[in-house]
This record gives C-alpha cells, structure tokens and sequence, in this order.
C-alpha cells in the first residue's frame, strides 16, 4: 500500500509539472519558481493569466487528478538573487490560500481587468481581511463550467486574526438577539394581557391557527436577516 501511494505522488507530480510547464508556454507566461507543492508564475497580461489557469485546472481533472488551486494579482515584482519578491507575490500567495482543490481566484485588479470578456463567468466572494495586507480585498472566483465556486463560510487562508473575531462577534449578536427575544417573551409571562390573550387563544382554534401562521412569517423573517448578516 505504501509503494502504491509513493508511486501515485510521484505520478501527480510528474503530471502537475508537464501540465503547468506546457500551459503556461502555452500562454506567454513565465514559470518564475518552483515550491515544490507549487509555482509562481508570471504573464503579460490579466486575460493570459486566467486564459491559463482555466487549461491548468481542466487538464488536471483527468486521471491522475491534481487537486490545485490558484490564486491571481496584479502587482510589481522585483529579484534579489533567485528570489522573486513583491506584493504581487505576498498577495497571490493570500488569495490563493483561501481556495479549494479545483478553484481560480483572483483580486478585485483582475476582475477589473477581464470582467468585460465574456468568456469569464465571475462570482463575487467578499471582502477578506489578508496577513501583513493594510486593506480588506475584494476576492471573486472564476465559475466557468468545470471550476468548483468556494462556499464563503468554510473559506479559511491566510487572514488577519480580525476577520476570525468578526465571524465570531457575528454569532454573538445572533446569540445575544436570541437572549433579549427570549427574555422578552419570559416577562410577557408575567402580564396580565398575554394570560388573557393565552386563554382566548385556547378557547379559539382558528384564532390559534391564525396567530401560528403569523409566528411562522415572523420567524422567517428574522432567519432571513441573521442569513443577510452572516453573509456581511
């Protein structure tokens, strides 16, 4: 069983490598490093890059499949030596990270660049708080047939640790809401209104049915505004 798994690692990457090496010539591009478990590439242009991508990820879904995701940014490079340094590379490197095996994502500098081709199909992701980045940006993911869209709440990467305390500060205030409507409900108990709406009610089944139907809406309605906030 180990001779089985090194010798299908060996094979993925073998086949990661032709794969990235004949695309990427295949577009102008250049592959600039190799990680091992990745590559940093660089294009002449936004269209090229994706044009690129989109061929990675298609020839990878064949046997032996790849599970790769890539992750796209405009930005200036520059070399020390081997090293390819930058922002480019610093912020590549957190959009990437956010993906799943068989996604393309890229910054709001590509969708401006590409959203015009009508050859792209792009969804917007929202705003991410990234490490050693000043300001949240804007992530989209390319959803061309074949490519998989990330769900936004099980998206996990490189972020600043805001981002996870404003995930949880957004189920505190869901929690808290449900705290102040149950404290609510309990000293409405104690009125002497609601016993003898209580008794009314029991004394009428239609009149119950009626008020159920309305409690339905009502709650819907408050499960559709914590859906629009947890998606904020």
């Amino acid at each position: 069983m180990m001779q089985q798994d090194e010798d299908r690692a060996v094979a993925i990457v073998k086949r990661y490598m032709s794969v990235i090496q004949s695309a990427v010539s295949e577009f102008s591009g250049k592959i600039l490093n190799d990680y091992g478990d990745g590559s940093l590439c660089s294009f002449s242009s936004a269209t090229q890059a994706v044009r690129c991508a989109i061929q990675i990820q298609k020839e990878l879904q064949s046997e032996p499949k790849v599970p790769l995701r890539i992750g796209l940014h405009v930005g200036e490079l520059f070399f020390e030596g081997e090293k390819v340094l930058g922002d480019g590379v610093n912020v590549a490197s957190r959009v990437q990270s956010l993906g799943q095996p068989n996604t393309i994502l890229f910054s709001r500098d590509i969708y401006d660049k590409i959203k015009n081709e009508s050859e792209f199909s792009c969804v917007p992701l929202g705003k991410f708080h990234f490490k050693n980045v000043d300001e949240p940006m804007e992530i989209f993911a390319l959803s061309n047939p074949g490519l998989v869209v990330p769900q936004r709440e099980k998206m996990e990467g490189k972020l600043k640790e805001i981002q996870k305390k404003s995930d949880r500060k957004k189920w505190m205030i869901i929690f808290l809401l449900g705290q102040i409507f149950i404290t609510r409900l309990r000293a409405m108990e104690k009125d002497s209104f609601l016993k003898q709406l209580t008794s009314l009610l029991k004394a009428s089944p239609w009149l119950s049915q009626a008020v159920l139907r309305v409690c339905i809406i009502l709650a819907y309605l408050l499960a559709m505004c914590l859906v629009l906030i947890l998606r904020k």
